[in-house]
């Protein structure tokens, strides 16, 4: 079992590295948040720890919380917020422009976080567990 992993992204090479990290996560509305009065926006992820996956199972999954700091706006699109236990499974996470990062999730969602200057924290919480299913790109890129 390997370290959990803390990391931080104040550049878009830096973002790109938490990005393949958490590429496959799954979160809950409910445990999406912006604080506005703190600057700040959070979701806590079920995310797939690619960095420690071998060619077979067991495989492992931990619970993360991904922060950006400096918020001045969050734009949400094909999100009902109005469901809190509906569930986004993210496809990507790629800046926007200069100031914003967009996560992409399956079904068009998207979430996007106008945050400046950059600065992104990946922390895995608790500790992981085993998992049999390893997310499954395939040949048209869609996750299985």
């Amino acid at each position: 079992m390997s370290a959990q992993l803390k990391l931080r992204a104040t550049s878009v090479e830096e973002l790109q590295v938490i990005a393949a990290c958490i590429q496959d996560a799954i979160a809950p509305l409910a445990d999406m948040t912006w604080m506005q009065d703190q600057n700040r926006f959070a979701i806590v992820f079920n995310r797939f720890r690619w960095e420690c996956a071998g060619d077979r199972p067991p495989f492992e999954r931990t619970h993360a919380m991904l922060s950006f700091q400096n918020v001045r706006a969050v734009q949400t699109s094909n999100i009902d917020r109005r469901r809190p236990d509906g569930l986004l499974s993210l496809l990507t996470m790629a800046p926007a422009d200069d100031a914003a990062v967009d996560l992409a999730f399956a079904g068009g969602a998207t979430v996007r976080v106008d945050s400046e200057p950059l600065d992104c924290i990946l922390e895995d919480l608790g500790e992981p567990w085993p998992t049999v299913w390893r997310p499954d790109h395939g040949a048209a890129g869609g996750a299985a």
